[in-house]
Protein backbone atom coordinates (compact mmCIF):
# COMPACT_ATOMS: atom_id res chain seq x y z
CA UNK A 1 0.00 0.00 0.00
CA UNK A 2 1.23 3.50 -0.82
CA UNK A 3 2.04 5.92 1.93
CA UNK A 4 -0.96 7.64 3.48
CA UNK A 5 1.15 10.78 3.92
CA UNK A 6 1.96 12.67 0.74
CA UNK A 7 5.54 13.78 0.10
CA UNK A 8 4.64 17.42 0.58
CA UNK A 9 3.38 16.79 4.09
CA UNK A 10 6.56 14.85 4.94
CA UNK A 11 8.74 17.72 3.75
CA UNK A 12 6.62 20.11 5.77
CA UNK A 13 7.10 17.95 8.88
CA UNK A 14 10.88 17.88 8.41
CA UNK A 15 10.93 21.67 8.06
CA UNK A 16 9.01 22.10 11.31
CA UNK A 17 10.75 19.68 13.62
CA UNK A 18 10.79 22.29 16.35
CA UNK A 19 6.99 22.22 16.59
CA UNK A 20 5.23 19.89 19.02
CA UNK A 21 2.22 19.34 16.76
CA UNK A 22 1.98 19.35 12.98
CA UNK A 23 -1.08 18.80 10.77
CA UNK A 24 -0.60 15.74 8.55
CA UNK A 25 -2.99 15.24 5.60
CA UNK A 26 -4.11 11.61 5.28
CA UNK A 27 -5.06 10.09 1.92
CA UNK A 28 -7.92 7.90 3.13
CA UNK A 29 -9.17 7.23 -0.40
CA UNK A 30 -6.29 4.75 -0.75
CA UNK A 31 -8.05 2.55 1.81
CA UNK A 32 -11.17 2.07 -0.29
CA UNK A 33 -13.28 4.57 1.64
CA UNK A 34 -15.63 5.98 -0.99
CA UNK A 35 -16.29 9.67 -1.50
CA UNK A 36 -19.70 9.42 0.16
CA UNK A 37 -18.27 7.76 3.25
CA UNK A 38 -15.36 10.08 4.02
CA UNK A 39 -17.09 11.98 6.83
CA UNK A 40 -15.31 10.94 10.02
CA UNK A 41 -17.73 9.95 12.81
CA UNK A 42 -15.32 8.66 15.46
CA UNK A 43 -11.66 8.30 16.30
CA UNK A 44 -9.57 6.69 19.06
CA UNK A 45 -5.80 6.54 19.54
CA UNK A 46 -3.55 4.56 21.90
CA UNK A 47 0.01 3.25 21.99
CA UNK A 48 0.94 4.18 18.44
CA UNK A 49 -2.29 3.04 16.79
CA UNK A 50 -5.37 4.89 15.54
CA UNK A 51 -8.88 3.64 14.85
CA UNK A 52 -11.03 5.88 12.65
CA UNK A 53 -14.70 5.33 11.78
CA UNK A 54 -16.45 6.82 8.78
CA UNK A 55 -20.02 7.38 7.66
CA UNK A 56 -21.48 4.12 6.41
CA UNK A 57 -19.62 1.93 8.90
CA UNK A 58 -16.10 1.74 7.49
CA UNK A 59 -13.41 1.48 10.20
CA UNK A 60 -9.71 1.98 9.48
CA UNK A 61 -6.76 1.00 11.68
CA UNK A 62 -3.67 3.15 11.13
CA UNK A 63 -0.16 2.98 12.59
CA UNK A 64 1.21 6.51 11.97
CA UNK A 65 4.81 5.74 12.97
CA UNK A 66 5.09 2.86 10.49
CA UNK A 67 2.66 4.62 8.11
CA UNK A 68 0.72 1.38 7.67
CA UNK A 69 -3.04 1.07 7.52
CA UNK A 70 -5.73 -1.52 6.92
CA UNK A 71 -9.51 -1.76 6.90
CA UNK A 72 -11.37 -3.58 9.67
CA UNK A 73 -13.72 -6.30 8.41
CA UNK A 74 -17.06 -7.13 10.02
CA UNK A 75 -17.98 -10.10 7.84
CA UNK A 76 -21.66 -10.65 7.07
CA UNK A 77 -22.65 -8.65 10.18
CA UNK A 78 -22.14 -5.15 8.82
CA UNK A 79 -21.61 -2.42 11.38
CA UNK A 80 -23.80 0.13 9.61
CA UNK A 81 -23.17 3.22 11.69
CA UNK A 82 -20.52 3.51 14.40
CA UNK A 83 -21.61 5.00 17.71
CA UNK A 84 -18.39 4.53 19.73
CA UNK A 85 -14.81 3.41 19.18
CA UNK A 86 -13.32 2.30 22.50
CA UNK A 87 -9.59 1.50 22.38
CA UNK A 88 -7.53 0.17 25.27
CA UNK A 89 -4.56 2.37 26.34
CA UNK A 90 -2.18 -0.53 25.57
CA UNK A 91 -3.71 -0.85 22.11
CA UNK A 92 -4.34 -4.61 22.44
CA UNK A 93 -8.14 -4.55 22.54
CA UNK A 94 -10.95 -2.44 21.10
CA UNK A 95 -14.75 -2.40 21.23
CA UNK A 96 -16.80 -1.00 18.36
CA UNK A 97 -20.49 -0.35 18.95
CA UNK A 98 -23.27 1.04 16.77
CA UNK A 99 -26.47 2.89 17.57
CA UNK A 100 -28.55 -0.26 17.00
CA UNK A 101 -26.95 -1.93 20.02
CA UNK A 102 -24.50 -4.27 18.27
CA UNK A 103 -20.93 -4.52 19.56
CA UNK A 104 -17.80 -6.01 18.01
CA UNK A 105 -14.46 -6.92 19.59
CA UNK A 106 -11.18 -6.25 17.77
CA UNK A 107 -7.77 -7.61 18.76
CA UNK A 108 -4.60 -5.84 17.63
CA UNK A 109 -3.41 -9.05 15.91
CA UNK A 110 -6.45 -9.27 13.63
CA UNK A 111 -8.28 -7.20 11.04
CA UNK A 112 -11.48 -9.20 11.62
CA UNK A 113 -13.88 -7.76 14.20
CA UNK A 114 -15.89 -10.35 16.17
CA UNK A 115 -19.56 -9.77 16.97
CA UNK A 116 -20.45 -10.03 20.67
CA UNK A 117 -24.04 -11.39 20.78
CA UNK A 118 -24.16 -11.22 24.58
CA UNK A 119 -24.03 -7.41 24.35
CA UNK A 120 -26.92 -7.25 21.88
CA UNK A 121 -29.19 -4.31 22.68
CA UNK A 122 -26.57 -2.42 24.72
CA UNK A 123 -25.11 0.77 23.24
CA UNK A 124 -21.72 1.11 24.93
CA UNK A 125 -20.63 4.58 25.97
CA UNK A 126 -17.64 4.02 28.28
CA UNK A 127 -15.13 1.36 29.36
CA UNK A 128 -12.83 0.96 32.34
CA UNK A 129 -9.98 -1.19 30.97
CA UNK A 130 -8.08 -3.63 33.16
CA UNK A 131 -4.43 -2.59 33.64
CA UNK A 132 -3.52 -6.28 34.00
CA UNK A 133 -4.73 -7.21 30.51
CA UNK A 134 -2.56 -9.23 28.15
CA UNK A 135 -2.41 -9.34 24.36
CA UNK A 136 -4.87 -12.26 24.34
CA UNK A 137 -7.12 -11.49 27.33
CA UNK A 138 -8.92 -8.31 28.34
CA UNK A 139 -9.18 -9.46 31.97
CA UNK A 140 -11.94 -7.53 33.82
CA UNK A 141 -13.63 -4.88 31.70
CA UNK A 142 -16.28 -2.62 33.23
CA UNK A 143 -18.52 -1.18 30.52
CA UNK A 144 -21.18 1.50 30.80
CA UNK A 145 -24.20 1.74 28.53
CA UNK A 146 -26.48 4.43 27.19
CA UNK A 147 -29.29 2.83 29.21
CA UNK A 148 -27.54 3.39 32.56
CA UNK A 149 -26.22 -0.14 33.09
CA UNK A 150 -22.74 -1.14 34.28
CA UNK A 151 -21.60 -4.56 33.07
CA UNK A 152 -18.64 -6.84 33.76
CA UNK A 153 -17.10 -8.26 30.57
CA UNK A 154 -14.18 -10.65 30.02
CA UNK A 155 -12.88 -11.65 26.57
CA UNK A 156 -10.23 -14.33 26.20
CA UNK A 157 -9.89 -16.04 22.84
CA UNK A 158 -13.32 -17.41 21.94
CA UNK A 159 -14.55 -17.18 25.53
CA UNK A 160 -16.80 -14.23 26.42
CA UNK A 161 -18.43 -13.78 29.81
CA UNK A 162 -20.87 -11.01 30.66
CA UNK A 163 -22.45 -10.19 34.02
CA UNK A 164 -24.64 -7.24 35.05
CA UNK A 165 -23.24 -5.34 38.04
CA UNK A 166 -25.32 -2.22 38.56
CA UNK A 167 -28.07 -0.15 36.97
CA UNK A 168 -29.11 3.43 37.66
CA UNK A 169 -32.82 3.38 38.36
CA UNK A 170 -33.60 6.41 36.20
CA UNK A 171 -31.60 5.01 33.27
CA UNK A 172 -29.03 7.80 33.21
CA UNK A 173 -26.55 7.19 30.37
CA UNK A 174 -22.95 6.50 31.39
CA UNK A 175 -20.41 8.85 29.85
CA UNK A 176 -17.24 7.82 31.69
CA UNK A 177 -15.77 5.05 33.87
CA UNK A 178 -12.45 4.89 35.73
CA UNK A 179 -11.16 2.64 38.50
CA UNK A 180 -8.36 2.81 41.02
CA UNK A 181 -6.90 0.40 43.56
CA UNK A 182 -6.28 1.82 47.01
CA UNK A 183 -3.68 -0.20 48.91
CA UNK A 184 -2.64 0.36 52.52
CA UNK A 185 -0.74 -1.68 55.08
CA UNK A 186 -3.92 -3.30 56.34
CA UNK A 187 -6.35 -3.43 53.40
CA UNK A 188 -6.99 -3.04 49.70
CA UNK A 189 -10.01 -1.35 48.15
CA UNK A 190 -11.35 -0.83 44.65
CA UNK A 191 -12.82 2.54 43.68
CA UNK A 192 -14.89 2.83 40.51
CA UNK A 193 -15.70 6.36 39.36
CA UNK A 194 -18.71 6.74 37.09
CA UNK A 195 -19.97 9.80 35.23
CA UNK A 196 -23.70 9.48 34.66
CA UNK A 197 -26.16 12.18 33.74
CA UNK A 198 -25.04 15.39 35.47
CA UNK A 199 -23.22 13.66 38.32
CA UNK A 200 -20.05 11.81 39.29
CA UNK A 201 -20.26 8.73 41.52
CA UNK A 202 -17.55 6.83 43.42
CA UNK A 203 -18.34 3.20 44.26
CA UNK A 204 -16.00 1.73 46.89
CA UNK A 205 -15.59 -1.89 47.94
CA UNK A 206 -13.02 -4.50 48.97
CA UNK A 207 -12.92 -5.94 45.44
CA UNK A 208 -14.39 -5.50 42.01
CA UNK A 209 -16.93 -8.25 42.72
CA UNK A 210 -18.28 -6.46 45.80
CA UNK A 211 -17.85 -2.82 44.84
CA UNK A 212 -21.60 -2.28 44.22
CA UNK A 213 -23.02 -4.18 47.21
CA UNK A 214 -23.72 -1.07 49.30
CA UNK A 215 -25.28 0.92 46.49
CA UNK A 216 -28.05 -1.17 44.96
CA UNK A 217 -31.50 0.30 44.43
CA UNK A 218 -32.19 3.61 46.16
CA UNK A 219 -28.79 3.51 47.87
CA UNK A 220 -27.00 4.77 44.76
CA UNK A 221 -27.06 8.28 46.28
CA UNK A 222 -24.45 7.07 48.79
CA UNK A 223 -21.91 7.03 45.96
CA UNK A 224 -22.68 10.58 44.78
CA UNK A 225 -19.53 12.73 44.80
CA UNK A 226 -20.49 15.75 42.72
CA UNK A 227 -23.52 16.97 40.79
CA UNK A 228 -23.56 19.84 38.34
CA UNK A 229 -25.81 22.58 39.77
CA UNK A 230 -29.08 22.94 37.91
CA UNK A 231 -30.34 26.34 36.87
CA UNK A 232 -33.23 27.53 38.99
Amino acid sequence: MESLLDSGSRDNIDAKKGQIFTARPVAIEQLGVTAGQQRNVGIAAANGSVLAAFQGGAVIRWYPIEDEASQVYFGKDRCGDVSRLLLEPKGFHALITNSAGDTWYLNFNSEQAKLLPKLKGHVLEAVSWDPDSTSTCTKDLIVGTRGGQILHLVIEGKERTLKPMFAFQNGMPLSGLHRERMVSDVSEKTVLFAAAGCAIYAFIGPSLETVFQRYQGDAASRALVYEVPRDS
